[in-house]
């Protein structure tokens, strides 16, 4: 989170959870963060149409962040304001530009996910690629819905 990021959810407040060996050390207390909802809808725009560079991380976080139920629909209720709060249109969702990614996203993956996350927290690239696809297909389903446009994906 950036000091100018608009926040579109009130933040909440969740354990930190931290596995590692100095574990002791951390204060045990919540912590105010993004909640999911408004974190998934961070990532769609990421990888949708923002970043510049493939980034694995962005491709993990939507496949787990799918695995624990986050709301789609809710998801895509925030897309127009966050794609606008970059000055970026959520019309401009391009499935087949982020298909032809796919090589630099698994590059990236192969290469840097290891130092990111845990190897018992992996998952292999090509079921979190699948999930990340299908989100981008529902997403689109789901503007549709709404009519919120002519969007690409």
């Amino acid at each position: 989170m950036t000091r100018d990021e608009k926040v579109i959810l009130p933040p909440v407040k969740h354990q930190l959870i931290h596995p590692y060996s100095d574990s002791s050390r951390i204060v045990q207390d919540k912590i105010t963060c993004y909640s999911l909802v408004e974190v998934l809808a961070e990532k769609i725009r990421a990888v949708g149409i923002q970043r510049r560079f493939a980034i694995s991380r962005d491709v993990h976080d939507i496949h787990q962040l799918i695995q624990t139920g986050v709301s789609l629909e809710d998801v895509t209720s925030l897309l127009p304001d966050k794609f606008e709060a970059r000055d970026l249109d959520v019309n401009d969702l391009d499935i087949q530009k982020i298909q032809v990614r796919r090589r630099m996203f698994e590059n990236d993956w192969a290469n840097r996910l290891s130092y990111l996350v845990r190897q018992e927290q992996t998952v292999d690239f090509e079921i979190a690629w699948g999930t990340t696809l299908e989100t981008f297909q529902q997403i689109k389903k789901n503007l549709d819905k709404l009519n919120l446009g002519s969007s690409k994906v």
